[in-house]
């Protein structure tokens, strides 16, 4: 299995520009594989490296216009190596500049795109549960709607309904059906796959997990990694197979087949590391880390934690669940007190996980978890 670590050195190493900074013999080195327009070469070197030769239309000195042009160029060469922060800066100013432009449906076709892929950043950057993530869809589904472009239009309400669901899950359900509904007569199987990705996390978090895990393997049915590897791209930041293999882990776990979560659950891990996509392994390291503590494997998923973490803090990516929530009921397994109350601890001077989720943890487990570690220390004290 390629781990994280084996995952970070393989990677291929991109240079990031900045506003004003000079482009290294006019050519970016990409991991592969990648998908990049906008006119360039793209040449695969012995190394597995893609070297992209820049068209004029990004040279040094129009640079600054290129976010404006193709947003989508931009977002996918920044976004290579994890550095949405400076994808986000390059759209701010691509807004700017269209605010400034007269209103026409050519300018708005342009907003819907970097709005798009704003959001996107920002979700990857600073959760799912970012406010501008949720201003960036909603202006996107509003120019839509305006402009009658029913494939925008889906991408933006699938987004604001991830953005729903990490707030209130009964908010989100009445969206999560209208997806099922625009996708069920069509024949986009991308589409569909997504209307499903919604309903398998409304369900899952809504406590239908027999329901959850159905939605998880229509998903996997629909999923075909060449042709769907892109959506990660527009939808969440994450990809759709990865998310229904580790979902469905969850739901087959709580339905009573802990052999078949383990090997989904892995599965899903082994599907990002081919993807080669961060925020996807990210989210499939997390949950492994949270089945190994459900099945009292509590030196497993000690080690996991610590990989997942420094594989997430490499790549700046926001963390789907705090990595001291999981450290501190591994340690609470190992009776290892004072470990667990510092990782309590911790969690509360952090303000809880980044990205907002619900957390596959039992309700009042930091409550629960210090009575315990209390307990432990009495019982030691009248032993000792």
């Amino acid at each position: 299995m390629l781990t994280a670590r084996k995952y970070r050195n393989r990677a291929s190493k991109l240079v990031i520009l900045s506003i004003g900074s000079r482009l290294k013999d006019n050519a970016f080195d990409l991991p592969v594989p990648c998908e990049i327009g906008h006119g360039s070469t793209l040449i695969q070197s012995a190394e597995r490296k893609v070297r992209i030769h820049l068209p004029p239309a990004v040279s040094q000195a129009n640079f600054r216009i290129a976010p404006l042009a193709r947003p989508d160029f931009v977002e996918r060469i920044f976004a290579a190596r994890s550095a949405h922060l400076e994808a986000i800066g390059h759209f701010d100013r691509g807004l700017a500049v269209l605010a400034s432009l007269p209103e026409k449906a050519s300018r708005d076709r342009r907003e819907v795109e970097l709005q798009l892929a704003r959001g996107l950043s920002l979700l990857t950057t600073k959760g799912f549960s970012s406010t501008e993530a949720v201003q960036s869809y909603a202006r996107a589904r509003d120019l839509c709607e305006k402009s009658g472009d029913s494939k925008q239009l889906f991408v933006a309400l699938w987004n604001l309904w991830l953005t729903t669901a990490v707030r209130d899950i009964d908010a989100a359900r009445p969206l999560s059906n209208q997806l099922l509904v625009l996708t069920k007569t069509g024949e986009h199987s991308a589409l569909r796959l997504q209307a499903h990705h919604s309903a398998w996390f409304t369900r899952f978090i809504g406590g239908e997990p027999s329901a959850a895990l159905s939605h998880c393997d229509e998903g996997r049915h629909l999923y075909n990694i060449d042709q769907h590897r892109s959506l990660a791209s527009l939808y969440g930041g994450h990809d759709p197979g990865v998310c229904a293999l580790h979902t469905g882990a969850f739901s087959t776990w709580l339905l009573g087949y802990p052999d078949k979560a383990l090997a989904s659950i892995n599965g899903a891990v082994n599907l990002a590391e081919r993807l080669g996509h961060p925020f996807s392994l990210a989210f499939a390291l997390l949950y492994q880390v949270v089945l190994y503590l459900f099945r009292r494997e509590p030196d497993v998923a000690l080690r996991h934690a610590h990989e997942a973490e420094a594989f997430a803090v490499e790549q700046r990516l926001a963390l789907l669940l705090d990595p001291n929530i999981l450290r501190g009921r591994a340690f609470l397994a190992q009776e290892a007190v004072e470990n667990a109350l510092a990782s309590v601890r911790e969690v509360s001077l952090r303000g809880g996980n980044r990205l907002g989720f619900a957390s596959p943890l039992p309700p009042g487990y930091r409550v629960r978890g210090a009575r315990r570690c209390g307990g432990l220390r009495e019982r030691r004290g009248s032993t000792g």
